[in-house]
């Protein structure tokens, strides 16, 4: 017996830096793990990337030995001729006790291309599909043979037990009655596919479509006598469906070309339709008869052991590829598998107890860069390097299908970028009852580089006993990490000076979580380039750096800074003050790195200010003769073609940090919207937002502010908002008024700002610096919330006095705001 070398174990095996050679059609290529992490009972999601091929691929391994976990297929909303997303696939299967986790898709499907089948199995699968003990669609039958029929094609199957089978398969399926030639088999040429004359054909609940057994197949390109004897049954007590044993039916009646609904709640498990020769026979048959069914699966493929397990579930792909450890000729001898697509394949250990997913990419990942996809042997070839413990792999459908759903999301990039409905798939999933208790935590990263002296604040999973997810987002864990590294700050670790590998630890009411991170060198940017705009409210200083793709902080009181002019800025425990009006250039060094910035200050002297509409540029669709007078007044000539409007367009830089930004306007029509396209340095592109009334138009002849939403373009509280750019404002009026001139009398643009130069020491107007006038400035300054105002006052150390202890108090309150 091979030795079990999972992926897992493969993984734990890597360096460092989870780099690995692989080597594909006798190149070697470094395959870089991204992701490695558990998602539920003994499955363990992976991302690997290859950058110079470049792959991208996602791998998801069950220990199928694990008694929390199980594999269930999915198909077609529950009834063929539908296809599902897979996302709602996981959704509808969902119940008290079985939470699917991961998916991925599996056979391929008849589309409107394919010829006759399209005729009667539109959107089914090509292959065979078994889902909970019950044949949903039988392999190819001698007529409607796909692919080279089950003698050519590959399938992975589980049984009752959990053992997992990938290969080819022999389907046999028959029903005899003592009533009928003695009790000979007779052949069931066909599960849920058509009755063809001669032959005879089970339909069970998933057929599922309000049409008869046996649609006038004559026109079709089949001859004879097409009328179905059939035969409805249902399962006799003690009985269910079953795949490897026999099932044991009671007739319930006969009809001809009828097709009356099968399943629960509607009298009948089955019908067999019966052509020709098997019509006289089965109808023989009378109601209360048995008949006695026996659909069979047993392993096919060369030198290999003959089984015929108790299928539970089961998928049929286009191809076995890989064989005991070897790849095949089906690699080779069919254009689907030697050609260059996305790739969607199940494989399996050697002892049947691990189930490995595989999907790779053809496409551009917006997280990960461009994957140009694989052959089949291409793929067999990474797995066998990735996966050495990897026996039998089955090739599934691929191109726009290839798709892993994993934790609540589609982890690839498909080739339509995406996701696609498809026909069935294969579901990994969390057994019994619900449990919400953390038992354990783990980091959600697999790996940290980053750059020396920044901070990492994790995120941590909780996971209860059996190892589901419960949590991707636990609070109130701390950090500890190895001496060398840095030090920890709560649940942040702040890298040393160094750069060098070690080891963080989140620790949790007793549980701890550990992972590998590497420090290295990486010269700090101060954001946001290249000018901030800042007014006298202190701004914590945003100063980062990126490792792998990633973004990291330095804590701003851990660098050394320099301001060019103290006059008009300065930096007082790492967070930013404007002193007056002008520019001036900062500094921050921290060991050898450093960077450098140019400030603008800008603090408005006046609680508003105002932009007049002039030189503004106006443009039109429907309505026509448009002037703006510097009154502000918009005198136009409606008209009434489909999506009229008026937009005034000016290149509007706004001073400083406005709070409110807005207008005041009185049109003599209403005004069914308005749409604001305003920009900032983080959004330099149109960015628009759009303003319509509770009542769905803002009333005629009524004068209405409105005020633009800042939050959309950052909020007013970061300064990576500003400056602020006013692009156009346009008016889109109500349609259905008669041709005319009409007007909207508009207010001058306004900005609001928080104002804080010269101001007076007696804030309350008494003549006196007393108390009360501290106490309104440490308000002022700490822009604190009335409820705290009320508590904080000036005597901090409660000795009944204002002292010089209090003033130093509050001297570093204000300092560390």
């Amino acid at each position: 017996m091979k030795k079990l070398f999972t992926l897992l174990a493969f993984m734990v095996a890597f360096n460092a830096t989870s780099l690995a050679d692989v080597v594909i059609d006798g190149k070697t290529y470094v395959a870089d793990t991204i992701i490695h992490r558990q998602v539920g009972p003994g499955m363990m999601h992976s991302v690997i990337r290859l950058p110079d091929f470049p792959m991208n691929v996602y791998i998801m391994e069950m220990d199928n030995t694990n008694p929390n976990n199980r594999i269930e297929t999915t198909f077609s909303k529950g009834r063929l001729g539908q296809l599902e997303y897979i996302e709602d696939a996981m959704v509808r299967n969902r119940t008290a006790t079985k939470r699917p986790i991961a998916a991925c898709n599996a056979n391929f499907w008849v589309t409107t291309a394919s010829t006759v089948w399209a005729n009667f199995m539109l959107n089914y699968p090509c292959g065979g599909v078994v889902r909970n003990d019950t044949v949903v669609v039988s392999s190819n039958t001698n007529v409607d043979q796909w692919c080279g029929g089950p003698g050519n094609t590959g399938a992975m199957a589980v049984d009752k037990e959990g053992r997992l089978y990938g290969g080819r398969w022999s389907w046999s399926c028959t029903a005899r009655s003592e009533k009928v030639l003695n009790g000979a088999p007779q052949v069931i040429a066909s599960v849920n596919r058509r009755a063809i004359t001669g032959e005879m054909a089970l339909f069970n609940e998933a057929y599922g479509q309000k049409r008869l057994f046996a649609d006038n197949w004559i026109s079709y390109g089949e001859t004879g006598d097409n009328e179905t004897t059939n035969v409805f049954l249902c399962l006799k007590e003690g009985y269910d469906w079953a795949v490897g044993k026999d099932m044991v039916f009671t007739v319930m009646r006969k009809s001809h070309r009828d097709c009356s609904a099968l399943g629960e709640n509607t009298g009948y498990d089955a019908c067999l339709a019966c052509t020709g020769a098997t019509k006289e026979l089965m109808g023989s048959l009378e109601k209360g008869d048995e008949i006695i069914i026996n659909l069979s699966l047993t392993t096919a493929d060369p030198g290999g052991e003959r089984i015929t397990p108790e299928i539970e579930n089961l998928v049929e792909g286009n191809a076995t590829v890989m064989y005991h450890g070897e790849l095949t000729d089906r690699n080779y001898n069919e254009s689907y598998n030697s050609n260059v697509y996305s790739r969607t394949a199940y494989g399996t250990n050697a002892e049947g107890t691990h189930l490995y997913m595989i999907v790779i990419d053809k496409s551009l990942s917006p997280d990960y860069g461009r994957s140009v996809g694989a052959t089949t042997a291409q793929m067999c070839q990474l797995l066998k390097c990735l996966i050495p413990d990897v026996y039998n792999v089955v090739n599934y459908d691929a191109g726009g299908s290839a798709l892993m759903y994993v934790d609540g999301d589609y982890v690839n990039t498909s080739t339509e970028n995406t996701a696609r409905r498809v026909s069935c798939g294969w579901m990994m999933e969390a057994v019994g009852e619900e449990d919400n208790e953390i038992a354990s935590i783990a980091f959600a990263d697999y790996k940290v580089k980053m750059p020396v002296f920044t901070s990492y604040t994790p995120v941590i999973w909780g996971y209860n006993a059996r190892g589901e997810i419960v949590d991707h987002d636990v609070k109130g864990f701390t950090i500890s990490c190895d001496e060398a590294m840095g030090e920890a700050d709560g649940s942040t670790f702040v890298a040393g000076g160094i750069p060098m590998q070690g080891t963080i630890t989140a620790t949790l009411n007793g549980m701890t979580a550990s992972m590998n991170v590497v420090t290295l060198g990486a010269e700090p940017k101060i954001m946001i380039k290249p000018t901030i705009v800042v007014d006298d409210r202190p701004y914590p200083i945003e100063v980062i750096s990126q490792s792998d793709g990633e973004t990291y902080y330095y804590k701003p009181t851990m660098l050394d800074w320099t301001v060019d002019d103290t006059s008009v800025a300065r930096v007082v425990n790492g967070s930013l003050y404007g002193m007056s009006n002008g520019t001036t250039g900062i500094h921050c060094q921290i060991g050898d790195l450093t960077d450098e910035a140019e400030v603008s200050v800008e603090m408005s002297d006046v609680p508003y200010r105002y932009e007049p509409w002039t030189d503004w540029d106006l443009k039109s669709s429907g309505h026509k003769n448009l002037t703006l007078g510097e009154d502000g007044v918009l005198n136009y000539t409606y008209g009434t073609s489909r999506a009229a409007y008026m937009s005034l367009n000016k290149e509007v830089r706004l001073f400083g940090l406005p709070d409110e930004v807005g207008f005041s306007f009185k049109s003599d029509l209403p005004v069914e919207r308005i749409v604001v396209d305003m920009r900032n340095l983080n959004l330099p592109k149109a960015n628009t937002v759009i303003y319509t009334a509770e009542d769905g138009a803002f009333a005629a002849n009524e004068e209405h502010i409105l005020k633009f939403d800042l939050d959309y373009w950052g909020g007013v509280e970061s300064v990576s908002t500003y400056p602020l750019t006013l692009r156009s404002i346009r008016f889109e009026m109500e349609k259905g008024h008669e041709i005319g001139d009409h007007s909207i009398e508009l207010g001058e643009l306004f900005t609001h700002y928080h104002v804080m130069s010269n101001v007076d020491g007696d804030i309350d107007g008494n003549g006196l610096v007393d108390v009360d006038d501290v106490n309104a400035m440490i308000n002022i300054v700490l822009g604190l919330d009335n409820n705290y105002r009320k508590l904080l006052k000036a005597d901090l150390n409660g000795s009944n006095i204002v002292d010089v202890d209090d003033v130093n108090a509050l001297i570093n309150i204000i300092l560390n705001q």
